[in-house]
């Protein structure tokens, strides 16, 4: 491999990298939002009628992670 091929491949992997780094920040801002609205949603599912108590405590568990 060249020297020239060798930058490339870096550049080109330093780039793939950002890429994932920037899609792990995004998907752990997801992950913040969905533990912070998830509860209320599901309170407001429930309170409704939409879903039981033991439905949402289920999805309260899935969302949250308590």
């Amino acid at each position: 491999m060249t020297k020239e091929t060798e930058r490339l491949t870096l550049a080109s992997l330093n780039r793939r990298v950002e890429a994932l780094e920037n899609i792990a920040g995004d998907l752990t801002k997801i992950k913040n939002l969905v533990k912070v609205y998830a509860p209320l949603i599901i309170v407001a599912a429930v309170s409704s009628g939409i879903v039981d108590g033991k439905w949402g405590a289920f999805l309260n568990a899935l969302f949250t992670g308590t």
